[in-house]
């Protein structure tokens, strides 16, 4: 009667199977410490940006109060001295005393220059990365009757000669010291 039935063989018995997900395994521990190396790293990166930014606040405004005209010198001797730094509110309270201060000694005394009031223009001669340096060439520049001071700017000393009210006042001065001051400059107090 008849021949058995023979079961036929699938033509792709890989398929059939039922294959188990593929997981990434991976414990607590190393959960854990992934998240915290994330924390350390934003902690770090967030230092780091308040770092930044403290060392632009204290570099915005160099040398308001630090410029040191001829006058300012303690009795006779050609060292500057540097100003401790200060708070911006309370800058600007030193400035306003100065400017009304300078207006009060206008006043009393009508004919008197009140020296660098209206004249915002000097000549730049030389940077100096010593402080020492820019003080010897100030002091060689009074002896020869110029009103010289220093400007510290960061970690240089600019050393600047004369007060001017106009540029073309400076630069009628200025091929004075482009002899000895190749790179001389006008530029504002």
């Amino acid at each position: 009667m008849g021949a058995p039935a023979s079961k036929s063989k699938p033509r792709f018995p890989s398929l059939q199977k039922a294959q188990k997900p593929i997981l990434i395994s991976t414990s607590i521990e190393q959960i854990l410490l992934a998240g915290i190396l994330l924390v350390l790293t934003a902690c770090l990166v967030f230092f780091l940006g308040i770092l930044r930014g403290k060392s632009l606040t204290t570099s915005a405004r160099p040398g308001i109060a630090s410029v040191k005209p001829a006058a300012a010198t303690p009795q006779g001797r050609n060292s500057t001295v540097r100003q401790p730094s200060v708070s911006v509110a309370s800058m600007d309270r030193k400035i306003a005393q100065a400017q009304q201060a300078t207006l009060k000694a206008k006043e009393a005394l009508p004919g008197a220059l009140v020296p660098g009031l209206g004249k915002p223009y000097t000549i730049q001669l030389v940077t100096y990365k010593k402080e020492d340096l820019a003080e010897k060439e100030v002091a060689g520049l009074r002896k020869k009757g110029h009103t010289a001071f220093i400007i510290p700017s960061g970690d240089y000393y600019q050393v600047c000669a004369g007060q001017y009210v106009s540029k073309e006042d400076a630069h009628r001065n200025l091929k004075n010291f482009s002899d000895k001051f190749r790179d001389c400059f006008i530029r504002r107090r």
